[in-house]
């Protein structure tokens, strides 16, 4: 249980590097999927960070 709760972060990182991809390299016409990845990416890496000081 601990390894899934250290890597959540890193999970979450990875879907919003796979938004952005995806909405980059299709012809979307607006930025939401932009702006998703991008908030999902920076909630991944705090949330590593915060978790992996928190639990060892």
């Amino acid at each position: 249980m601990k390894t899934l709760l250290k890597n959540i972060g890193l999970v979450i990182l990875f879907i919003g590097v796979g938004i952005t991809a995806y909405t980059s390299s299709t012809t979307v016409s607006s930025n939401t999927g932009l702006i998703t990845g991008a908030i999902l990416m920076i909630v991944g890496l705090i949330g590593y960070i915060l978790i992996n000081r928190y639990i060892d």
